[in-house]
């Protein structure tokens, strides 16, 4: 999918993203609400709440979300939909380049920065311990 805008500063309940028009159940449409919620310690997780049109006014029903990663973005697609991205703790540093490439707007918050360089610390320490591995077994071998 092809980012046509960064969805930056999407981070609670009140400034949320809002799609109007959502689907909700087969004939009946909706408002839905889409953020990205930090939590420290935890990370970044995908939240959505839709209106409830069953109900007279503007009821919101009870937020539904994903599961924790370490970095999120959120974006719209070329159909206008809402995507998400991320990455997770043991994420190689070639794919957190990518990520950074396609997703530098969305990246610019100092949290954002420090995490990107925490995974990018984390995957320098993984790589050097799995080649130090690879390595003490090809000494294993050549005995």
């Amino acid at each position: 999918m092809a980012v046509v805008e960064m969805l930056v500063g999407c981070e609670s309940f009140e400034s949320a993203h809002i799609s109007a028009n959502y689907p909700f159940g087969f004939r009946l449409r909706c408002q839905r609400r889409e953020w990205l919620e930090f939590k420290a310690g935890y990370g970044y997780r995908f939240m959505t709440c839709t209106s409830n049109p069953k109900r007279p006014g503007l009821v919101w029903n009870k937020p539904k979300a994903s599961t924790y990663a370490a970095l999120g973005v959120m974006y719209l697609d070329e159909q206008g939909h809402v995507q998400w991205n991320v990455l997770h703790a043991g994420t190689v540093e070639k794919d957190i380049d990518r990520f950074v490439e396609q997703y530098r707007d969305g990246l610019q918050g100092e949290r954002e920065q420090q995490i990107l360089a925490d995974l990018r610390n984390i995957a320098r320490i993984s790589q050097a311990r799995y080649e130090a591995w690879v390595a003490k077994q090809q000494e294993q071998v050549a005995d």
